[in-house]
């Protein structure tokens, strides 16, 4: 069984290696411009001081991590837009390699579909690297559709994704 719920404080450094582990490149690599990397998605303190990161727990282990921006925006290259009033958006999904395929990327994403429709957002939004084609086939598999590309200021192409969530209609 999955549960997915908010970080606790306790297991930054945990969430942080798990998100790490899931980014890390096949090979070892110990370039500056992949320490880097490694050391801002293994900042989930710093993270969820902005927006909400919630982890994945199966058999008492964190496997799974994702950060919500819901307020506002995880300072980076990558998002230099301000967070639409409407919108949440996803930030850095990872799943510890021992644990794909189990259904992880699933439930945290069913998690931040839930949590932004509750927060009253009417679209979830996230960007994927062009060149991860799985990743991309995940999101179209959970409905959301692609939307125009976004280049960032270090060149890198990103695949913008959207998901209608809302509004939220009481009963």
């Amino acid at each position: 069984m999955i549960t997915v719920r908010r970080v606790r404080p306790a297991e930054y450094v945990e969430a942080g290696e798990i998100t790490a582990s899931a980014w890390s490149p096949r090979e070892p690599i110990e370039t500056a411009e992949w320490i880097g990397f490694h050391d801002r998605v293994a900042d989930v303190a710093g993270r969820d001081a902005v927006a909400p990161v919630f982890v994945a727990v199966m058999e008492g282990k964190i496997v799974g991590s994702v950060t919500l921006e819901l307020e506002s925006r995880v300072t980076d290259q990558a998002n230099p837009a301000p967070l639409g009033s409407d919108e949440a958006h996803v930030r850095l999904l990872a799943v510890a390699p021992e644990a794909r395929r189990r259904g992880v990327a699933t439930a945290l994403m069913a998690h931040c579909v839930a949590t932004a429709r509750r927060e009253g957002k009417a679209r979830l939004t996230l960007n994927t690297s062009a060149h991860n084609a799985g990743a991309q086939s995940f999101y179209e598999a959970i409905g959301f559709q692609r939307r125009n590309d976004e280049v960032p200021a270090d060149g890198s192409a990103l695949v913008s994704y959207e998901l209608d969530v809302g509004p939220v209609v009481d009963s």
